[in-house]
């Protein structure tokens, strides 16, 4: 009987120090990749911000910026549903 006790609380404390080990694994490694994801596409942005700012004027962005706003107003008045 002792042996069995012994047996299922090893196995028990096996099971529950690889699933907190999973968890976090999981917790960090999401964390991780994530920060490095983000940090990735903003300096993509930031890069390419700064290259299209050397070919388009400030009144251009302006310009389109004006026109998709009132693009994406236009749309959710016509279609209220969508955005349920």
């Amino acid at each position: 009987m002792k042996l069995e006790t012994a047996v299922l609380t090893m196995h028990l404390f096996y099971v529950l120090c690889s699933r907190m080990a999973r968890l976090v694994y999981q917790r960090y490694g999401v964390t991780l990749g994530g920060t490095l994801g983000h940090a990735l596409c903003t300096g993509l942005a930031v890069v390419g911000g700064r290259m299209l700012a050397a070919k388009i004027s400030e009144k251009t962005v302006a310009t389109i910026g004006g026109f998709t706003f009132l693009a994406f107003a236009a749309h959710s008045f016509l279609f209220p549903e969508a955005f349920n």
